[in-house]
């Protein structure tokens, strides 16, 4: 964590990254390495992942969650952790394709439904397997 005079984290700097990294943000690692978290990722100091990032590397209180990566257009799932005081690691999935395909399947259900909707209607089986008058 990078600290303003009065202790309060302001930033962040890459100290590695590994080739994980490179294939789910599209970023090589030379352009992160030693960098700061606002120079990689512009807008990231004023977001809800640098003080959930600032809380894990002071308190050591690892942190598991969900979160939507706008300017790399990426939902992932990050585990957040302390190595060390003052210093932090993330582990984290792209999960960006498996919300898109439960998206497509949510629709084609939606859309499956509907089409039997019309078709199934006056259709009636008491328990028993027989129809109503039988």
């Amino acid at each position: 964590m990078v600290f303003d005079k009065e202790g309060k984290p302001v930033d962040f700097r890459y100290l590695d990254v590994n080739s994980a990294f490179e294939e789910h943000t599209g970023i090589k690692r030379e352009n992160v390495i030693g960098k700061l978290g606002s120079e990689v990722l512009p807008g990231i100091e004023q977001t809800d992942l640098f003080e959930i990032y600032s809380n894990v590397a002071i308190t050591g209180k690892a942190q598991r969650f969900e979160t939507f990566y706008e300017s790399l257009n990426r939902h992932f799932l990050i585990l957040a952790f302390s190595p060390e005081i003052n210093h932090f690691a993330t582990i984290f999935m792209d999960f960006t394709e498996r919300l898109q395909a439960n998206k497509i399947l949510e629709e084609s259900e939606l859309n499956l439904e509907r089409s039997l909707i019309p078709c199934c209607r006056g259709y009636y089986q008491d328990d028993k397997g027989g129809s109503p008058g039988e």
